[in-house]
């Protein structure tokens, strides 16, 4: 991986920082820049744009930096939010599929925690309640028809109203939840609603589909080489510039697994076949020695009790 010294060098300028535009000087272009990232670190991003191009890119503390991206099911992990459609049983807070399509999310505005009835194709998935269509209101009784309690209109009315109560057991909703455990493919959420307990359990399939759609300055923790980006910011010299918006894709799954946890495995293979090696000649050189001399103690305190014998043989002589 290039390093900044090597990106400064390549570019030929002092750090973003230290680049400051002199009265007179032409103004420079807004930034609008696609590439490559190479590098991350104390606030800059290297990129090789698509001409190939080195830039060095400054992180402000209004950037407003977004991550996009897929996910394995082992990625999934308590404090983390998504969003996906299922049918619930309201009564029960249950829901008996599995979960084939989520997204990890940050909740806003725009998206924010809860459960909202799935509209169909056009309707007002995700949308806050202010922002939804309204329910058509009851339409009243024509005038001479029955009315609720008048004779003849109970029995139908009741039948009604057990139907539609029947019907609203279960019911589709789009779930923005965050998840406060997983355990054996499963989820705890915490969804805050009205219509059923906050607490919900859910299974994901082994092959589900997890989108990935985080925002904030935290989330440049999961950006690694070779990840693309969008930046659009402001030009400040040569090949540098500040980031006001940057929206980066990652270029492999998270959670997927990677190259060095495998080798760290393999390595403590390999050195466990190395100590069952070495286990056979070990115990003539190095932790056999010490018992070997313990065992040698014990042949100098027999010679003791022989040298005894001998003096009192000779006094019994005398």
């Amino acid at each position: 991986m290039v390093g900044f010294v090597g990106f400064w060098a390549a570019l030929g300028c002092a750090p973003v920082a230290a680049q400051v535009r002199r009265p007179g000087q032409p103004d420079l272009p807004p930034l609008n820049l696609a590439g490559t990232i190479q590098e991350m670190g104390r606030g800059m991003i290297g990129v090789t744009s698509t001409s190939d191009q080195p830039w060095v890119l400054q992180l402000q503390p209004t950037s407003r930096i977004e991550v996009k991206g897929t996910a394995k099911a082992d990625f999934l992990a308590p404090g983390q939010c998504v969003l996906f459609t299922a049918t619930v049983d309201v009564r029960n807070a249950r829901v008996e599929e599995k979960i084939r399509k989520l997204t990890i999310f940050t909740p806003d505005q725009r998206r924010p925690l809860g459960a909202f009835p799935d509209q169909g194709i056009g309707g007002g998935e995700g949308k806050p309640a202010a922002e939804r269509p309204s329910e058509k209101p009851a339409e009243k009784p024509a005038f001479g028809a029955p009315s609720f309690g008048a004779p003849g209109a109970t029995k139908g009315r009741k039948s009604r109203l057990g139907a539609k109560n029947a019907a609203a057991v279960t019911q589709a909703f789009e779930i923005h939840g965050q998840i406060t455990g997983v355990k054996s493919g499963k989820l705890s959420l915490r969804v805050p609603n009205p219509y059923f307990s906050p607490a919900l359990t859910v299974e994901v399939a082994e092959d589900a589909e997890i989108d990935v759609e985080l925002c904030g300055p935290a989330v440049l923790a999961l950006v690694r080489q070779g990840d693309k980006i969008q930046v659009r910011g402001t030009q400040v010299g040569q090949n540098a510039g500040r980031i006001g918006e940057a929206e980066i894709t990652l270029n492999e799954p998270l959670g997927a697994t990677q190259e060095t946890p495998a080798k760290k495995k393999t390595t403590g293979k390999a050195r466990a076949k190395k100590g069952e090696e070495s286990d056979e000649p070990a115990p003539a050189d190095e932790t056999p020695q010490a018992p070997r001399k313990s065992a040698k103690k014990p042949a100098k305190s027999r010679l003791k009790p022989a040298s005894d014998a001998d003096e009192s043989e000779a006094k019994e002589k005398e």
